[in-house]
Order: C-alpha cells, then sequence, then structure tokens
C-alpha cells in the first residue's frame, strides 16, 4: 500500500513540477513516454478520487464503466479515456433514454462525465473537455422518481409476511423501510451493535452510516421496537448483522440485491407488483418494480402526510436539500394542481337563495 501511494505522490507531484504538461493523445498511447503515462494515471485517479466520499468514487467507477461498456473499471485503458468524442457521449445519451433511465439518472451520471473531463481539461491533459457540446435532457416536471404505496398497500405488503424464519426476516426489513426510509444499502449494513437505549428519552435508538457517509440516528416507536423484538426472538439474540443473508450464514449480512428480490417478491404475493417495461409508461408512473426504495418513498409520503414539514423529513431521510425530498411528493403535487375544490359548496349551496 504504501509503495501505491509513494508512486502515485510521485506522479502528482511530477505533474505539478511541469509548466503545462501537454499529454494529448493524437496517436497511440504507445507514443507516450513512460514519465507521461505515470503523471496521466495520477491525473485520472486524482479527477475520479478529489474530495469524494467512498461510496460516491464506487458510483463514479460505476458510471464510467458503464459509459465504455466494460466489466471492470480497472480495465478502461489510456487510450479509451483521452479518445473520447462527444458524439460518443451523445450515443451513451440515446441509450439510456431508450432503456428507459429516467432523466434525472441520465442527467447525474452525465453531469459526472463532463466534471470528469472539465478536471483533465484543467490539467492540461487534454485540449478541450468533449462532453461540454452534449445537451443534457431536461428534469421534466411529472417525472417520478418512485410512486409510494398508498397505506392499504403497505398493509397488504406486511400481512404477506409468514411466520418462518424467511418471513420475519422480510417483514421486519420492511417495517424499518416504511418507517425511517433507509436505502437498500443502508437496511443491509444494520448490526445489532448499532442499537442502544436513549438515557433522556428511554426510546431504542440506532446509527447508521448514510449514502454521504454521514451518520444518522433514528429512534424506534413502541410498535417497531415489538416488531424488532419478534424478529430477534426468531433470528437469535447474538452480536452480527440484523440481516443475515441466510440461516446458516448468520455472520453474513444480506446482499442489497436479494434484499430488493425478497421484497419484490412479497409485493407480487400482495398483488401489487407491476411489470411495466415502456421507458415512457415507467417515467410516468414511477412503479415498475416494488422494492426498498419503493419503501422509503412511502415513509417520504406518509410522513408528509401528517404534517412533518420537508426539511424535517429531508433530513431524516438523509437527502442534501429539500429539492430531492419534493421529487418524491411529484405525484401528490399533480394531483392536487387537477383537485376542484369542492370546501365552500355546501356554504354556497345554503346561502344561494337569500
Amino acid at each position: 500500500m504504501e509503495a501505491k501511494g509513494s508512486l502515485i505522490q510521485t506522479a502528482k507531484t511530477a505533474a505539478l513540477s511541469m509548466a503545462e504538461p501537454k499529454i494529448w493523445l493524437l496517436g497511440d498511447p504507445g507514443d507516450l513516454t513512460e514519465r507521461e503515462k505515470l503523471v496521466l494515471v495520477a491525473t485520472i485517479k486524482e479527477a475520479l478520487t478529489v474530495n469524494y466520499n467512498p461510496n460516491t468514487v464506487r458510483a463514479y467507477k460505476e458510471d464510467l464503466r458503464a459509459f465504455f461498456d466494460v466489466a471492470d473499471p480497472a480495465t478502461i485503458t489510456i487510450g479509451q479515456v483521452l479518445s473520447v468524442t462527444s458524439s460518443q457521449v451523445a450515443e451513451h445519451r440515446d441509450k439510456m433514454m431508450a432503456e428507459g433511465y429516467a432523466n434525472a439518472s441520465i442527467r447525474r451520471r452525465l453531469a459526472f462525465l463532463r466534471k470528469f473531463y472539465r478536471f483533465l481539461h484543467q490539467r492540461g491533459t487534454i485540449p478541450f473537455n468533449p462532453i461540454d457540446t452534449v445537451q443534457l435532457p431536461k428534469a421534466k416536471e411529472d417525472e417520478i422518481i418512485v410512486t409510494p404505496l398508498t397505506e392499504e398497500e403497505a398493509a397488504k405488503l406486511l400481512r404477506q409476511a409468514t411466520h418462518s424464519w424467511h418471513g420475519r426476516r422480510v417483514y421486519t426489513i420492511c417495517t424499518f423501510g416504511l418507517a425511517f426510509g433507509l436505502r437498500r444499502s443502508e437496511l443491509a449494513r444494520l448490526r445489532t451493535d448499532h442499537f442502544r437505549r436513549d438515557a433522556a428519552t428511554g426510546l431504542l435508538q440506532f446509527t447508521v452510516a448514510t449514502k454521504g457517509g454521514k451518520p444518522r440516528t433514528c429512534n424506534l416507536s413502541a410498535a417497531v421496537e415489538w416488531v424488532l423484538r419478534r424478529w430477534i426472538a426468531v433470528r437469535g439474540d447474538y452480536d452480527g448483522p440484523l440481516f443475515p443473508c441466510g440461516r446458516t450464514y448468520l455472520d453474513r449480512a444480506i446482499d442489497t440485491s436479494i434484499l430488493s428480490a425478497t421484497i419484490g417478491a412479497l409485493a407480487k404475493r400482495a398483488g401489487i407488483q407491476s411489470h411495466i417495461k415502456s421507458g415512457s409508461e415507467r417515467r410516468k408512473s414511477g412503479r415498475w418494480k416494488v422494492g426498498a426504495h419503493t419503501l422509503r418513498a412511502t415513509c417520504i409520503y406518509l410522513k408528509y402526510k401528517e404534517g412533518v414539514p420537508i426539511d424535517e423529513i429531508a433530513e431524516m431521510v438523509g437527502h442534501e436539500s429539500t429539492e430531492v425530498t419534493w421529487r418524491y411528493l411529484k405525484r401528490i403535487q399533480r394531483d392536487r394542481k387537477n383537485l376542484v375544490s369542492t370546501s365552500c359548496d355546501n356554504l354556497i349551496l345554503a346561502t344561494y337563495g337569500e
């Protein structure tokens, strides 16, 4: 590890010592000198990691992997990075739109690529940013991130869980998703040692790292604590992952893909799972599969219905701004626009003839 770190540091020092490094790829990558390659690799690494937390770095590497269409981002070559054209980026955008990705998701992925190449351009690694001329899809006013479940659907979902080990596990997963709006990665990371009882309030609470790496503390209501106790009675009272991947692998946390599939299977049995293949239908409805994110959206919806201020909801679910939280409530906002007010009808009818 030290040798690798010192190699990168040496490369960064070399990059800074060059007045204006012009290592643009005009021909074969083999034409670059070893020193130029070293500087270039260090610059690319820095572009990927500067001021980002580990989760963001993983997401950005996945964006690069998808863009260059490779199995492993580590296999992306210098030649591929430096020979990107605006046409390639536009094709990637159009492909994502055809596959039904939401405009917001496409904008985020392309925004990273633009930021990545802007960094390389500012460091003199490339002559211009090939993505500056690519138009990003506009955010649609009626675009819904995920459609929340109604209270009736949420109740149907929970009723489908059996009293078996797996049934209790998925019931508790759904309860925590609905109560706290946890992301699937946060649900999977929960451990028994994350829980403690607050001395001041007497409430049981847990702390988990959010997507951005910030700690998030949630208090359990009496009902949620009761659900947790029932699960622990079946799971076993021992330190480890709150949701093990199986009865024979109690020390291994459930995989996020299995967690989503488990919720989806429960939703299918409840008759609330949809299979919408059209990209336009998906964007308009926000409901093409029920998973952990559906429970998160439902939590936001229920809190809003209870009258919890939007800024408190945003803080509770770990959103950096209330703008993101409002996007989860697009359906409510849209329905209210089309609402015909009848609140004064009885008053008008009662006094019309006077």
